[in-house]
């Protein structure tokens, strides 16, 4: 995305991201002036119901005039692309502010409240409620003026439209965040039969199946996904992984050269990356992460993933640069939620992979106690003990992992573990599950 062109509007970096998408500094070539450009993520951009409130939302926005409120000049449409143009503001926001200095000094924290509270209660005497007020949406800029976000980030309140279909979508992502699993599913349940034939409610249902190691469930739920929306790019991949988990990977490969063909992406590069490490051909996989990497920089799986391939094709000193680089981008996520299992792991085996025991099985040790009976953590589990050389807790995530369904075919394919296979326990094991 970084120099591509929306209309007049050449982009030049990342700001940062959040729930509504990516946000970006842009050159306003018309009026020769930085802005930022806020870019809707590809669920809410197919979406008519959010498309329009948004737009409502942005119009209320633009009618603000405050000095401690960012102004939005405008909301655009390009190739199906929906984004806001924002005023462009340099400094920091008060959480990076807070961080750095956590003793500011008492007028200075005044300062900011009286601000805040100046902003927030214009926005309010326009009817105008931000509903997801917090450190990370408030600026300051160089000279100690704050800035507040003015448009809500698609925080749908049930209280106020108990028949949102989103909302209810959000908070059963909230529930699963919170390792309540069984109220998740429910949740995301009650957003299908609220709206059956809107397709992105069954592709984040697919989505939180896929992610519980659940792939009988999402394959299920995918076919869904491509029926009610055949030409969107970024459905298409993500049914890979249920078929690569069951050893379909020509079915895998097909979905993600579909996605290719209607556009270029980064779902459909990151999972053929996937497909690749796991046939072994680690060369094509770095090839396909290295692609996956220009769509999305900032995510620590594709680092981890890249850095992976690197080390199986001999490229030592750069797997360590991006195995380093995954850990740096999964520490900040875990801060945002620090129950997050799969992060978790994923910290686990970066940090094996750089031989840092200690912090590897710290990590694994918070992860096992969030999600002990999920399949994937128990074998990422194995491969961690196996990269450590310790063959009997290798081998008894190895049992507790076949126990709960994992692939055989799979295990037998990842590289980490082939200091295990020529163990005679491991040989047991082969000959248990294979009868």
């Amino acid at each position: 995305m970084i120099g591509t062109t929306f209309l007049h509007y050449r982009t030049h970096g990342e700001l940062g991201q959040g729930g509504m998408g990516i946000v970006y500094e842009a050159e306003d070539t018309r009026l020769h002036r930085v802005v930022a450009l806020k870019c809707v993520n590809a669920v809410a951009a197919h979406d008519s119901g959010q498309q329009e409130r948004l737009r409502r939302e942005a119009r209320t926005a633009a009618a603000l005039n405050h000095p401690n409120i960012a102004t939005v000049y405008g909301l655009e449409e390009c190739d199906g692309q929906l984004f806001l143009v924002m005023e462009y503001i340099e400094g920091q926001t008060l959480y990076d502010l807070v961080r750095s200095t956590p003793d500011l000094a008492i007028e200075t924290v005044l300062a900011i409240a009286r601000q805040s509270a100046s902003g927030l209660a214009a926005a309010h005497g326009m009817g105008i409620v931000h509903r997801d007020i917090k450190s990370q949406n408030i600026m300051i800029t160089a000279d100690g003026q704050i800035k507040i976000e003015a448009i809500e980030q698609l925080r749908k309140a049930l209280a106020v439209d108990p028949l949102n279909a989103v909302a209810y979508r959000e908070m059963a992502a909230a529930f699963a965040r919170l390792g309540q699993i069984g109220q998740a599913e429910v949740t995301y349940l009650q957003a299908i039969e609220l709206k059956p034939n809107y397709w992105a409610n069954y592709y984040r249902l697919a989505l939180f199946y896929h992610r519980r190691s659940e792939y009988v469930k999402a394959e299920k739920n995918y076919p869904i996904v491509t029926q009610l929306t055949p030409l969107n790019h970024i459905v298409y991949p993500e049914p890979g992984a249920p078929y690569a988990a069951q050893e379909r990977f020509n079915q895998a490969q097909v979905m993600c050269e579909k996605s290719l063909q209607i556009k270029p992406n980064y779902g459909a590069y990151a999972n053929l990356g996937y497909l690749y490490f796991y046939a072994g051909r680690y060369a094509n996989a770095a090839a396909m992460y290295e692609k996956a990497l220009t769509f999305q920089n900032r995510y620590y799986l594709n680092f981890g993933n890249l850095a992976s391939s690197y080390k199986f094709i001999g490229k030592g000193t750069e797997a360590r640069i991006h195995f380093e680089k995954a850990i740096e981008l999964a520490e900040k996520q875990l801060r945002v939620n620090p129950k997050d299992a799969r992060v978790l792991w994923g910290l686990a085996g970066f940090c094996a992979n750089l031989t840092n025991k200690q912090k590897a099985l710290h990590y694994l040790n918070r992860a096992l106690k969030i999600d002990p009976d999920n399949q994937d953590l128990q074998f990422k589990a194995a491969e961690v003990y196996a990269i450590f050389g310790d063959a009997p807790h290798a081998l008894r995530f190895v049992r507790k992992a076949l126990e709960n369904g994992y692939s055989l075919k799979r295990l037998m394919k990842s590289p980490d573990q082939a200091t295990l296979k020529t163990h005679p326990d491991f040989i047991k094991l082969l000959q248990q599950f294979k009868t």
